[in-house]
């Protein structure tokens, strides 16, 4: 198996050695969540991406691939580890590359093995996954152009993953964090499964204009009353991790206001200059001083 690095001998980047990284790290609740659902938790990127995987009688669902190959290896061994049987599916929720970067590796343990997202979320990874290659230093990844594997299951809106005893209901909403983003629900568990739309305790990335929708989307999630909540950085959480979000949105849309003033819109924070940009960072930081800021 992957060996987890270790700061004091194997570390590669500056957050290996960062502090308040590494008690991140130790704090995410990388176990089962429920007797068939497993957390996986990157030990090597900045953001602390997670994945899940959900077993069944027909194989392993996994939800995300991860960026770094060493992460993407760890989440194999860790499936393989788990149990012999092969992926049934990929399902990826967004089109991020620490979130679907890892599909050439998940393709070499399981060839063949479907990759499922929405229209959406295809249409936009497609767009834009060039200009994440171009974008990212070449350390962190193996992968070109022609080596990315996209996905080969395209649904639009809405589609259902039926087994003996579990369903998993997956649906397209957004815009958020993309413009397009798949969610997952397991009612039989109550477990919701949402990518980059909930983090759990990391400060979101907010695209201008997007910050209303993403704030309302959230609302539409705590409607479905989750036992737990699967996120998409720093693990699984109880359900108060919606309200926190809530709470950090109703903020991040405060403190913008309060530079725009009222002749703008909040969620026109492109016309901030860098000086206000600074406060409401500083002021995001100094209200929610436990949350991660990558």
């Amino acid at each position: 198996m992957s060996q987890r690095p270790n700061s004091s001998t194997t570390a590669q980047f500056e957050w290996d050695a960062d502090e308040r990284w590494l008690a991140a790290q130790e704090g995410i609740d990388a176990s089962s969540t429920s007797g068939r659902v497993v957390t996986y938790q990157s030990s090597h990127d900045p953001w602390l991406t997670s994945s899940y995987f959900v077993e069944t009688e027909l194989g392993v669902v996994l939800f995300d691939t991860q960026l770094f190959p060493a992460s993407a290896l760890e989440l194999r061994d860790r499936i393989c580890e788990r149990t012999d049987a092969p992926l049934h599916c990929v399902v990826i929720t967004h089109a991020h590359p620490d979130h679907y970067w890892g599909n050439a590796i998940m393709r070499e343990h399981t060839p063949g093995v479907p990759i499922v997202t929405s229209a959406g979320v295809d249409r936009e990874l497609r767009a834009n996954a060039e200009a994440h290659l171009d974008g990212t230093p070449s350390s962190w990844h193996d992968l070109t152009a022609d080596s990315i594997v996209f996905p080969t299951i395209v649904f639009d809106g809405s589609a259902t993953l039926t087994f003996d005893d579990l369903t998993i209901e997956l649906f397209e909403c957004g815009p958020a964090e993309c413009e397009s983003q798949v969610v997952g629900w397991i009612p039989e568990e109550e477990l919701l499964i949402t990518g980059d739309l909930v983090q759990n305790r990391l400060t979101y990335a907010i695209q201008d204009h997007w910050a209303g929708s993403w704030r309302r989307l959230l609302d539409d999630l705590r409607a479905l009353r989750p036992r737990q909540v699967l996120t998409g950085h720093l693990g699984a959480a109880g359900p108060q991790i919606l309200d926190e979000s809530v709470a950090w949105f109703d903020a991040f849309l405060e403190e913008i206001g309060r530079e725009l003033g009222p002749a703008h819109h909040p969620e026109q924070f492109g016309l901030l200059d860098e000086r206000a940009r600074a406060r409401v960072v500083a002021a995001m930081q100094s209200r929610f001083p436990d949350w991660w800021d990558s």
